[in-house]
């Protein structure tokens, strides 16, 4: 921040990211609020990994953890861009 940089963090939705390392999926509050302590300012969440329903269902998983997602977000102290 002090260089005039933002600063953006990647996670995903499932329990875990795309690449295998542990996902937001249970915790999502959590989440929201250490990205806020970090002072992060841009998050980018992925989908990957968030239920096997998916395949049955594609869209009912995705839509609750997105918003599960970003409500945890409007919850927390510091704005941050959602993506």
């Amino acid at each position: 921040h002090s260089k005039g940089m933002r600063f953006g963090i990647y996670s995903d939705a499932g329990i875990k990211t795309c690449g295998g390392y542990e996902g937001s999926y249970g915790h999502a509050q959590i989440d929201a609020e250490t990205f806020a302590d970090w002072g992060v300012d841009y998050v980018k969440l992925d989908g990957c990994w968030i239920t096997l329903d998916a395949i049955i269902n594609p869209h009912a998983p995705f839509e609750d953890a997105y918003t599960a997602f970003g409500n945890a977000l409007r919850n927390v102290s510091r704005p941050m861009v959602y993506s």
